[in-house]
């Protein structure tokens, strides 16, 4: 799962339209579920979500009709954990969306989804087992937040751990905004500066480029940028 998450207007929509449009033709089945949070609060917007993610993938609109939530998710687990399908999903601001619409991982997938982010390795470090699965059982199997925990949590000792553990279940819901929050929350000043410049200035920019400017203002910026490819809120494209 790859997320684009940040401040509305900044080209979110704009960017997986476009990925859509690229790469489209290498997928058997596709489904591009737009305005997912506007839809969601509507009467019935979950089980239409649902409907249209089953009839894009499965072609077969007008054979198939969904009685409630629970019989989509189930339909969604039995007809597509099998299949290759490739699934857009726009606009979500709420964990509860995500698990209405897409699998959760078991306990021994997302524990090698978390660690592939926490330790760049498939299992914990030593020291860190029984910790890594509070993690897994917090995220409750959604790969968003598997996500975005292990990379808030890669290269910090016990003790960071144990903090920020205890943030989490001070959260009462694990929501997505929340979890984004505190791994944001966790960036010092520097560097939320620095990703509040690329975000709204730099985006798109060369990665050398980038850092001169940022250099320019008085940021460390190869620090900052190293910082937040970790955290996974920038990625670098190959092509530089």
């Amino acid at each position: 799962m790859i997320r684009i998450y940040g401040i509305g207007g900044i080209g979110k929509t704009t960017i997986i339209t476009a990925l859509h449009n690229k790469i489209l033709n290498q997928f058997p089945s596709i489904s591009f579920l737009t305005n997912v949070r506007e839809e969601s609060i509507k009467d019935s917007g979950i089980l239409k979500l649902q409907q249209q993610l089953l009839d894009d993938t499965l072609a077969i609109r007008g054979q198939l009709t969904l009685k409630n939530i629970h019989e989509g998710v189930k339909g969604i687990k039995d007809r597509l954990s099998s299949k290759r399908v490739l699934v857009f999903l726009d606009d979500i601001d709420d964990s509860r969306q995500l698990e209405h619409l897409v699998d959760k991982l078991n306990k021994e997938e997302a524990l090698q989804l978390f660690c592939s982010y926490a330790f760049k390795q498939l299992f914990p470090g030593k020291g860190y087992e029984d910790l890594s699965n509070k993690v897994v059982r917090y995220a409750d199997g959604l790969p968003l937040a598997l996500n975005v925990l292990g990379s808030l949590l890669f290269r910090k000792g016990v003790k960071a751990w144990k903090i920020e553990l205890k943030k989490l279940e001070e959260v009462p819901n694990m929501e997505i905004t929340n979890v984004l929050k505190i791994s944001y929350d966790g960036l010092d000043d520097m560097d939320k500066r620095i990703f509040l410049d690329i975000a709204c200035f730099l985006k798109g920019n060369d990665v050398e480029a980038t850092t001169t400017v940022l250099d320019g203002f008085g940021f460390n910026a190869e620090s900052g940028i190293n910082a937040l490819v970790d955290r996974c809120f920038i990625s670098i494209s190959k092509e530089w």
